[in-house]
Order: structure tokens, then C-alpha cells, then sequence
């Protein structure tokens, strides 16, 4: 996700550009149109013009539209003098996050001792065995696991993970997605992913619950769909090859190289497709892939099907496979303790930061009203040089944010303009 600077003092460009629209059709004098005209398109092109930078966040260029935006709104009246004296509404956001050293990313699974004997510790393979995501945070841990299903508290679908298992400090063990991916007629949404399977929701969901650490498994309906569309392809792969086994009657040479070629080809793709589909997709996803958070000490990890299946078995009397397939029948939860279980490692993971800062313009309102508050908005920032998120991320070159959003903060500004030069008190605040 990526977090927007506000300019509070705009509607929607849609909504802003209608009622613009509609002020004109009002039988405006031409000049008037045309001044407004020229208004807008001096903003938009100051806005996006390579002075400003693409308007990255940390960079000078932002600086410089956040002071533009501030001094016109002072120049039209507004009240600015809101954060010690300024408009300006500080606060320090996430730039980037990355992996910190790898040697401080480690994860053991560790069997409770019984008895004489001492307890068993498994270490896992980084990214083999597991991986540390970026919505998690920086910990050394020792946590005994439960496993709390899908880990969805669903109040309105009756369904709800958390009711029965207690999983305070701590790490719990969620599988992907939810129920009934692949039926239409799903509670969650269908067929399409309702906001319970998004990873986030799922962690915020176990961190009020006073989970202690986080760790993702993948789920059999993914894995299915992935064993499926590579069936397919080796079917497919293999009946093109087939075809190409017999020569044609009086194939020419250069048609018979042709042919050959091509035959070498498919086998290289089946070869790889059976490699694949041997393997059993079971893989993790990358660091980024879940998105990032700011939990600084929660722990947030992926780990294999394969490395975590067998504890969860043991507890559940049943394979993962089936238990997925009875809470789909039923939707009814199936959480498990697991009894004499627990991880232990640490998290390194390393966020970047800048202070950056929302610009607010004030119109005070008149009459018994005045105290009610209409809240405006539009964002200022955009891609700076692009990376991660941009449409370019390999390229360093100024991303100038015309359309997003110079053009709604250019609207932004002559709604404010029309506004202050009302001549009276609206009977609503406008911030």
C-alpha cells in the first residue's frame, strides 16, 4: 500500500471538475472560463514540472509543493496558522523496507523436552524453509505455537477462529486465503477473496488478540489451482510434441529443422513442467509479496506446508489436506493447541523513513451550522524517480505525476479559489 499526502482543501477530481462544470454553464463570461482555465493548467504543469521532482516522498521537490499549496492558500484567506503557526501537519512515514542481515534471520522449530530426554530443536533453511516478511517486525523469540486455521474472525458469517483458542504471547500458525475458495456461492465473497484472506487483516486480527508472532503457511486449494494449470500446459506441451514426432509428406529441409527445433523446445518445457510439478508448488513468497507494516516488534514469517503439515496433523488426527476440506463442508472453526511446540529465532527486518507533512487550509462557516466540519481532500505526492510501486521500477527517471495528482491538486486549488472569493461565510467549516 502506498500512503498519500493530502492537500485537505479538495474534493474528488471528478466531483471538483463537475461543480466547476456547472459554474460555468451558468452563463460565465468567456474570459472568466479562460482565466480559470489558465489557472489550472499553470498549477498542474508547476506541480509536474522536473523542478518538483515527481514529487517523491523524502525529496526536495515535495518540500517545494507542499510551500506552494501553503502560500496559496494563505493568499486566498484561508486559515493556515493551525500547527504552530504553519499548515503544515507533520509526520513521519515508511519509505522502504528491507530484509536486515541475514544472519539475524533465523527460525528453529523446538520440541518441549519430556522426561530425561532433551527437547528437539529443527533449524530451518532461510529462504527454503521459510522466509521473514516485511509486515512484520524485529524480534529474538521463543514462542510456544497454536494453530488458529485461516485465522479469520468473521462476527457477521458466524465464524470466528479466535473464540475458542487462547493465544495470548503466543505464535500463531494461519493458513492462507479462507474457506471455500473455489465455490461461487461462498460466504467469503464467492470465488473472489473477501478482506479476511488479505495477510494484513489476518495479522492485525492475531495482534489484538495478543498473538505474539505470526506464521503463514500455504493452502491446498492455492496449491491445486497451480498443479492444475501446469497439468494443463504438460498436456498440452505433449500433444504438440506428438504432432511433431511424423515428418510430413515431402517436408523440405528448412521445414524439417524448423520442426526439430521446435521439438527440442517442448521437451525442454515438459522436462521443466514435470520438475515442477514434482516439486509440488509449495513455495514461499518473497519478502515484499504480503505487503509491509509497521509492528516493530512482531515477528511475521512463511514457512513451508511441508515443514509445518506434520505437527499440525499430529494435533488435528487429521491430515491438512482433510481438515481443509471439512471446514469448507461446514465452515465451522477447527483450531488446535499444539501441545509441547514452539519457535524460536529472530527477525531482522530494516524500515526507512521521512518526515513528511499534510498541507491544511481552513474556511471558517457562519450560522448555527458553523461548527459542522466538510472535509476536502486531494493528494499531493506521486512516484519521485519511480521504484518499487511505479510502473518503472528498473529506471531512475523523473516520474512528473500530471494525472497523479498535480491535476487534482491544480482542482483542489481553484475550488478553494471559488470558495474564498464567495464574498460570504459558507454555513459549514470546509477543512
Amino acid at each position: 500500500m502506498r500512503f498519500s499526502l493530502l492537500a485537505l482543501f479538495a474534493p474528488l477530481a471528478l466531483c471538483a471538475f463537475s461543480w466547476l462544470a456547472a459554474e460555468e454553464n451558468r452563463s460565465e463570461p468567456a474570459a472568466d472560463t479562460a482565466a480559470k482555465e489558465a489557472r489550472l493548467l499553470a498549477d498542474v504543469s508547476y506541480l509536474a514540472s522536473d523542478e518538483l521532482e515527481g514529487r517523491g516522498v523524502g525529496t526536495e521537490g515535495l518540500n517545494k509543493a507542499a510551500d506552494f499549496i501553503a502560500e496559496e492558500f494563505t493568499k486566498l484567506g484561508l486559515k493556515t496558522a493551525i500547527y504552530e503557526g504553519t499548515p503544515f501537519q507533520k509526520f513521519t512515514m515508511n519509505t522502504a523496507t528491507e530484509l536486515g542481515p541475514l544472519e539475524k534471520n533465523k527460525l528453529a522449530l523446538v520440541k518441549a523436552s519430556t522426561g530425561a530426554e532433551a527437547g528437539e530443536e529443527q533449524s530451518l533453511e532461510l529462504f527454503k524453509q521459510f522466509t521473514p516478511l516485511a509486515l512484520g517486525g524485529n524480534a529474538k523469540f521463543e514462542f510456544p505455537l497454536v494453530f488458529a486455521g485461516y485465522g479469520i474472525t468473521a462476527k457477521d458469517l458466524e465464524f470466528d477462529e479466535y473464540a475458542d483458542l487462547d493465544v495470548k504471547g503466543k505464535a500463531v500458525v494461519i493458513v492462507r486465503k479462507e474457506p471455500q475458495q473455489g465455490n461461487p456461492h461462498s460466504k467469503f465473497e464467492g470465488t473472489d477473496p473477501s478482506i479476511n484472506a488479505y495477510f494484513s487483516r489476518k495479522v492485525s486480527n492475531a495482534f489484538e488478540r495478543g498473538a505474539k508472532a505470526v506464521v503463514f503457511v500455504n493452502d491446498a486449494f492455492t496449491l491445486g489451482e497451480s498443479r492444475k494449470a501446469h497439468e494443463k500446459r504438460l498436456a498440452e506441451a505433449k500433444e504438440k510434441l506428438a504432432a511433431l514426432a511424423e515428418a510430413p509428406a515431402g517436408e523440405s529441409e528448412e521445414a524439417r529443422k524448423k520442426r526439430e527445433e521446435e521439438s527440442e523446445k517442448l521437451k525442454g518445457q515438459i522436462e521443466g513442467l514435470e520438475k515442477e510439478i514434482a516439486a509440488g508448488f509449495d513455495e514461499l513468497i518473497s519478502f515484499q509479496e504480503a505487503g509491509a507494516d509497521a509492528r516493530k516488534n512482531f515477528p511475521v514469517l512463511f514457512c513451508t506446508r511441508a515443514v509445518i503439515a506434520p505437527h499440525l496433523e499430529a494435533a488435528l488426527g487429521m491430515s491438512l489436506e482433510d481438515w481443509e476440506k471439512a471446514v469448507d463442508e461446514d465452515l465451522k472453526p477447527r483450531t488446535a493447541e499444539l501441545p509441547g511446540l514452539a519457535i524460536r529465532g529472530e527477525t531482522n527486518v530494516v524500515r526507512r523513513s521521512a518526515e513528511v507533512k499534510n498541507v491544511i487550509g481552513v474556511l471558517e462557516g457562519e450560522g448555527p451550522h458553523a461548527e459542522e466540519t466538510i472535509i476536502l481532500g486531494a493528494h499531493y505526492d506521486h512516484l519521485g524517480r519511480g521504484g518499487p510501486g511505479s510502473l518503472a521500477p528498473w529506471t531512475k527517471d523523473i516520474h512528473n505525476g500530471a494525472d497523479d495528482n498535480a491535476s487534482g491538486t491544480a482542482v483542489l486549488l481553484e475550488t478553494a479559489r471559488q470558495l474564498a472569493a464567495l464574498g460570504e461565510k459558507l454555513p459549514r467549516r470546509v477543512v
